[in-house]
Parts: C-alpha cells; sequence; structure tokens
C-alpha cells in the first residue's frame, strides 16, 4: 500500500461509514490497475457518496418526494473501475 493510498484511508477512517465502503470494495478483483482503483475507492466513492447524502436530505427537507437524474449523471460512476 502506497503512501498516498494510507493517507486516503486515515482521512476516511474519520467518516466511518465511508470507510466501511471503500474497506469492502479494495479487495474485490476487477483487474484493474491500483492508481485507477485507488482513486476510484477513497476519492470517487466518498465523493459520489456524500452527494448523493446530500441531494437526498435536500429533497427531504424540500418535501420533494421524487428525482430524476440525467443520464449523464451516472457517466463517473460507470466510468470508474
Amino acid at each position: 500500500m502506497g503512501e498516498k493510498e494510507q493517507a486516503y484511508r486515515k482521512a476516511l477512517g474519520k467518516e466511518k461509514a465511508l470507510y466501511r465502503v471503500s474497506d469492502k470494495l479494495r479487495n474485490i478483483p476487477d483487474g484493474t490497475d491500483g492508481c485507477k482503483k485507488s482513486a476510484a475507492l477513497y476519492v470517487m466513492a466518498p465523493v459520489l457518496c456524500m452527494y448523493v447524502e446530500w441531494v437526498l436530505r435536500e429533497a427531504s427537507e424540500a418535501g420533494i418526494k421524487r428525482l430524476y437524474f440525467l443520464a449523464r449523471d451516472g457517466y463517473s460512476m460507470y466510468d470508474c473501475p
């Protein structure tokens, strides 16, 4: 495990839910290289989780019961390893 990956894991350790998600996915063999997988697990996954949590909270507070997303909103998740 590289120095940067350790730094990301330490930073995520402050948010237990995000850390558990990234940690569970870390050991899944998927054929991607270490750098791409680390970026996806320790950067993209937490950011996307926080974004979804924010969208759901804002919608709930505004009384919105149904959300629609444009197709391009999921492209970053599709493109991640």
